[in-house]
């Protein structure tokens, strides 16, 4: 059984901030025109449980707001999607529901992964147990830093061999909005290349604009201009960086090229060695895209956020353990999060299978060793940066268990936007309460630096 400590509401009100966008249910249509409609909801509002509580779900399932009753399904209820398993099975009751439990003996999350067995639509819900008390799994190598100084100094080694080209056009023809100017930004790392668009706007004066650096989810693509035209027209300079250092603008074909070849399932590769893992050589692009940045006239030298989604979640936490000038991290749904928590039967951040289990259900133990050094919860622990992280309770890509991991790493003044009924998602709820925490940011550090 799987057990949980009550939250006490001071608690929640003193460590952190959390809000609730939407309702607490999944809800998904199917049948053969979509005419029924299910919904599996978490029994409280907020989503939380006290250790040894247990926790409930309900199934619900209409058509035209009636009642059907009899539908088959199945369910297992875990531990953030870890053993122990419990299977359940059933028909919807006459009022069109069925009712299922879980407990939890310890600070995590319950899962309930529930499958239609005659339509194969799953829904999925998600119970938090004490979730500020979820720590990594493991500690952070002694020598963690040193490393990570080893890799800085490699790159400061070489020259970058920067180009910065200021475009006319958008790619694929797009027009670029009158008062915003964007630039291709191009350079060399260790054993690979940074591709980049940067943009401000248009008659900045020096040392004037807060720096942002966002971040790319998991995917083979060129950089976006949608983010730094974002972030320009909310008077930030900006840069966005993809994740394999490619060329920025190429037919959409090339990019598929590359993720069906040479390039398909990249975040496995190289993961046997740390030198070789394809973390370092990206974590590598995020120092490049912090000298760039920061080295350009018009940013204040004050203000630097990093922010992303899913992988450039990940990515946003491991900057700012990697440079101390990062002053805000703006990190949804996380990933690279608690890397080593499979050495303890418990959820681990994506890249979900780095470590694969055997015929026999061990894992590669010299995988998970390499990839301590590249979990974003270590870096979390060494940054004095501020945050807004935003979460899904029914996330299976980056389960929820392992955000907090690194959400409760974060030494300064920290928030965290739920949604309980989310899974691995976009939220436009979560963007536009970053944007409002990030202006904050930006608006106390200036109150602080002309005080």
């Amino acid at each position: 059984m799987i057990y949980c400590k009550l939250y006490k509401a001071l608690l929640v009100f003193l460590y952190f901030i959390c809000f609730l966008a939407g309702a607490n249910a999944e809800t998904k249509n199917f049948g053969k025109n979509g005419e029924y409609t299910a919904s599996l909801k978490v029994d409280r509002k907020d989503g939380l449980y006290s250790v040894g509580e247990p926790c409930s779900f309900t199934l619900k399932i209409t058509r035209e707001n009636r009642a059907i009753a009899n539908i088959p399904f199945r369910a297992e209820i875990s531990k953030d999607g870890c053993a122990p398993i419990q299977k359940v099975s059933g028909k919807t009751d006459h009022l069109g529901e069925a009712h299922l439990s879980g407990t939890l003996d310890e600070a995590g999350f319950v899962r309930c992964t529930l499958t239609l067995s005659t339509e194969k639509t799953v829904l999925v819900a998600g119970a938090a147990y004490d979730p500020l008390n979820i720590k990594p799994a493991l500690p952070i190598p002694e020598d963690f830093e040193s490393y990570w100084q080893t890799q800085r100094n490699l790159l400061n080694s070489q020259d970058a061999n920067l180009k910065i080209t200021k475009l006319k056009v958008l790619p694929y023809g797009e027009k670029i909005p009158d008062n915003i100017e964007i630039f291709d930004v191009q350079a060399d790392i260790i054993g690979g290349k940074f591709s980049a668009y940067m943009a401000l706007p248009k008659g900045s004066k020096d040392k004037s604009l807060p720096a942002i650096i966002t971040c790319h989810g998991a995917g083979v693509r060129g950089s976006y201009t949608h983010l730094p035209i974002h972030w320009a027209r909310n008077g930030f300079l900006a840069i966005d960086f993809n994740a394999n250092g490619l060329p920025n603008g190429l037919p959409e074909s090339e990019y598929k090229k590359l993720w069906d070849g040479p390039l398909h399932e990249y975040y496995f590769k190289g993961l046997d060695i740390k030198d070789t893992a394809f973390f370092r050589f990206l974590y590598l692009r995020i120092m490049r895209a912090i000298d760039i940045i920061t080295s350009q006239r018009q940013w204040d030298g004050k203000i630097l956020i990093s922010s992303g989604r899913s992988q450039g979640g990940g990515q946003a936490i491991v900057a700012a353990g990697l440079d101390k000038r990062i002053t805000f991290i703006a990190s949804h749904i996380a990933a690279l999060c608690d890397l080593g928590a499979i050495s303890i039967n418990r959820a681990n951040g994506w890249p979900r299978d780095h470590a694969k289990l055997d015929k026999n259900g061990n894992y590669d133990k010299n995988i998970v060793e390499n990839m301590r050094y590249m979990d974003a919860a270590n870096f979390a622990a060494i940054t004095n940066a501020d945050a807004f992280f935003s979460i899904g309770y029914a996330d299976v890509v980056c389960p929820p268990t392992t955000t907090y991991a690194a959400y409760n790493q974060i030494k300064g003044k920290k928030q965290m936007f739920v949604t309980v009924d989310m899974g691995h998602a976009y939220n436009r709820d979560a963007d536009l309460a970053e944007l409002a925490a990030v202006k904050e940011h930006v608006r106390k550090m200036r109150a602080k630096a002309s005080n």
